[in-house]
């Protein structure tokens, strides 16, 4: 489904948008120059230090991730000039490490590849830190350092660290961590039986209530909420009770939303647009305090196990932690399901404008875009709004790409003509394919979209990524509109912005001595 922030598209593995084959010849003959130039020094790691705080993290519990590279003494073995300081993480889809920051450290100057919602970055000489504030799972991947430089035998010499961040389950943390600390106190701070005894007689008297709309909810086509109460007692001893955090959170996608003594309601996690939050936080334990998630088009995925917890300060100066579980089952609607709301949504809005609303709700069940399908495999066929049957890559930086060319084998000849390339050609069976320029043309008329070229060479992955990707119509001749790039690949196809499509029947490189689509064999 299409909504107002970027929509992404994808070429993925080793094809390009214009001339594929002669950029991806100048891509791969650069990338070797630099692989073949690359001296890898021996691991002195008492000069390059990469340092990771925590090494396990769980959602809920840790405030920061930190990971730290440094070198000692201002020098490492076998670089005598230091250039770049560069910390990289990996990342499962291309199994491989791609570049977070590099450092140039002769003018100081801090290159971000990648942007993160809460962080900071803090460097000096020879230093560079990254601080994640509230990390996920996704956070937990081994980190890379790596240093460049140059020595007396050669250039581009090189020398990195390794380490890694493991992630523990939210809700097996939270039950251990709830347990460590109840037999803490029972131990350590309730020595007197009385105590004791008016201590847990306190905590009978909190409530902590969890509900859902409905425990069975169809996908797409019915909202659900879910809203925890905190609701405490009135005697006078409680009282002098504080409650300071709240939260819900999903066996599998992770904490959804908080709210504490010193933070308003917060959205945690991935999709937060999919969601709308509410809550209020009362210190004074006299009044309900409440945490709500509402879901207006759940999806299979949000099925599971919620969880709802709160963490109070008791009158002994001592931390009560109390959690409540609830189940959701979201369900395929039916055939009946179907018509039974197309019914009612005749039945309130009347035959004028019936035929308008019922447009806008099959938009919601048939995706216009890439952005959102949700699937277990990283392709998958889709077919959008428009009629247009796609291959939506689901797992590349986070899914929601639309694939529009593919070449991994050979067995489709891409030296075609005019028409071919504006119609389309290939087989997704085959796994390869181009989608069309007039598909193309119509899906980056309809809103803002992004580039990704993915290749492989010598099994290292490499990618490139431009922003506000455009392809005008025929009349146009199919011109080419991106903007800026990042990635790890080369900035080669910045060259082809505001070029028209050429193939070697329909010439528009602007070269008159020379056709370069025919030269290339490509387009």
């Amino acid at each position: 489904m299409l909504h107002r922030g970027i929509t992404r598209l994808v070429s993925i593995y080793k094809e390009t948008f214009f001339s594929p084959l002669s950029i991806v010849e100048k891509e791969m003959a650069f990338l070797l120059s630099l692989l073949l130039g690359v001296y890898l020094a021996p691991l002195a790691l008492s000069d390059l230090i990469i340092n990771v705080q925590p090494q396990v993290i769980s959602p809920v519990f840790t405030s920061q991730l930190v990971i730290n590279c440094s070198v000692t003494n201002n020098q490492v073995p076998n670089i005598d000039v230091i250039k770049y300081v560069s910390l990289l993480r990996f990342n499962v889809t291309i199994n491989d490490f791609y570049v977070l920051l590099s450092l140039d450290i002769q003018t100081f100057n801090l290159q971000r590849f990648v942007q993160f919602r809460h962080a900071q970055v803090s460097f000096g000489n020879l230093f560079l830190s990254l601080t994640v504030y509230n990390p996920v799972q996704s956070d937990a991947q081994a980190y890379r350092c790596n240093i460049d430089g140059d020595n007396s035998v050669q250039k581009n010499a090189s020398m990195k660290g390794k380490k890694e961040v493991k992630y523990e389950p939210n809700v097996t943390a939270l039950i251990q961590e709830i347990t460590r600390l109840k037999i803490s106190e029972d131990i350590e701070k309730c020595s007197s039986k009385n105590v004791r005894h008016l201590r847990y007689n306190n905590i009978s008297k909190i409530k902590l209530n969890f509900v859902g709309s409905s425990e069975i909810v169809k996908e797409l086509i019915e909202p659900l909420t879910v809203k925890c109460s905190f609701l405490a007692s009135n005697d006078s001893p409680y009282q002098d009770s504080v409650l300071q955090f709240m939260y819900i959170l999903h066996e599998t996608n992770d904490v959804i939303a908080t709210i504490s003594s010193d933070q308003p309601v917060t959205k945690s996690g991935q999709n937060l647009s999919s969601y709308i939050i509410q809550g209020e936080l009362y210190h004074n334990l006299s009044k309900d305090s409440y945490l709500q998630v509402t879901w207006q088009n759940v999806k299979l995925s949000d099925s599971g196990k919620y969880f709802c917890g709160a963490h109070v300060n008791n009158l002994f100066g001592q931390k009560d932690r109390i959690q409540v579980e609830l189940v959701i089952s979201v369900q395929r609607p039916t055939l009946d399901d179907l018509v039974k709301v197309v019914h009612d949504l005749q039945r309130e809005v009347g035959k004028t404008n019936y035929t308008s609303l019922l447009q806008e709700f099959q938009k919601i069940l048939i995706p216009e875009s890439c952005r959102g399908i949700i699937y277990k495999k990283e392709r998958v066929e889709v077919t959008l709004a428009s009629g247009l049957e796609v291959m939506c890559d689901t797992k590349t930086d986070g899914g929601g790409w639309i694939i529009f060319q593919r070449r991994i084998n050979g067995k489709v000849d891409f030296y075609r003509g005019w028409q071919e390339y504006r119609d389309g050609f290939g087989d997704y069976n085959i796994g390869e394919f181009y989608l069309g320029n007039e598909n193309i043309f119509k899906l980056t008329s309809t809103g803002q979209f992004d580039l990704r070229i993915d290749l492989e060479f010598n099994n290292t992955k490499y990618f490139a990524q431009y922003k506000d990707f455009k392809v005008l119509s025929e009349t146009e001749k199919y011109k080419l509109m991106i903007g800026d790039y990042s990635g790890s690949a080369g900035d080669d196809l910045s060259k082809g912005n505001n070029m028209f499509f050429s193939t070697f029947d329909r010439e528009n490189d602007g070269d008159p001595n020379l056709n370069c689509a025919e030269y290339r064999s490509g387009a």
